[in-house]
């Protein structure tokens, strides 16, 4: 999917599966249009009628009249947004609505499928396979969300919150992680690297001191302290 600000015919336009659409007619004074951009589907605020709409799964729809597009948050096949008229934050997925809360989020992040926020109480709530799971009942001092994972802080704890429950990855927060399609990749207080992908734990590779590493897919890259060039799944390494 492609968005772009067409200012010669001051259109918002969107690429999808090779069919050009207009989502909006912009006003000639029109700069920067505001619109959220997931991995496919679109959020983009109207200013003249004052509504927020979205391009999802081929076709443009309406989400509210009256629209506060500070909070609108887009991921894959999932958005949400406030509705400031029915004092309700929500959410459009696999083409159905569904109500997250009825007091204004102060944070809010969408992955695949999923949206992580912190209600107007304080507590860490998720999204996740149609039903709002309660993470934590209070406000967590980090949350990310990377693909289909959930990842937060729990007074120093480095956490992951997936299906439905939340594991503990480590009990520090690791000085680098990288998620992959569901697989998440950390160093370890030894500088190890670290696998979970599900309920699987397992280690990459056999060194230490490792000082730091891409994830691609299912494998990771990284330099070995003994200057060679590693690539590694959780079952095989190569060395180059």
């Amino acid at each position: 999917m492609v968005v772009f600000h067409d200012s010669a015919m001051h259109e918002l336009n969107v690429l999808w599966r090779g069919r050009q659409t207009t989502l909006a007619k912009l006003e000639r004074s029109s700069v920067r249009p505001q619109w959220s951009q997931g991995s496919n589907n679109v959020a983009f605020f109207n200013k003249e009628q004052g509504s927020l709409r979205a391009f999802y799964h081929g076709a443009v729809r309406t989400l509210c009249d009256s629209a506060d597009f500070a909070l609108v948050v887009t991921g894959g096949d999932v958005l949400a947004w406030w509705d400031p008229r029915a004092m309700q934050f929500k959410a459009l997925h696999r083409g159905q609505e569904f109500e997250l809360s009825d007091l204004r989020p102060a944070d809010a992040r969408a992955g695949a499928g999923l949206v992580a926020f912190v209600d107007g109480n304080g507590r860490l709530k998720c999204f996740e396979g149609g039903k709002v799971h309660r993470v934590m009942d209070e406000a967590p001092s980090g949350f990310w969300v990377k693909d289909s994972l959930l990842l937060y802080l729990d007074h120093g704890r480095f956490m992951r919150f997936q299906d439905g429950r939340s594991v503990q990855v480590e009990a520090f927060v690791p000085e680098q992680w990288e998620v992959d399609g569901g697989l998440l990749g950390w160093l370890d207080m030894n500088r190890e690297l670290r696998g979970l992908k599900g309920d699987d734990r397992f280690r990459f590779g056999t060194e230490a001191a490792i000082a730091r590493f891409d994830l691609f897919g299912q494998a990771v890259i990284y330099r070995s302290p003994l200057g060679n060039m590693v690539v590694a799944t959780r079952r095989r390494t190569w060395i180059y």
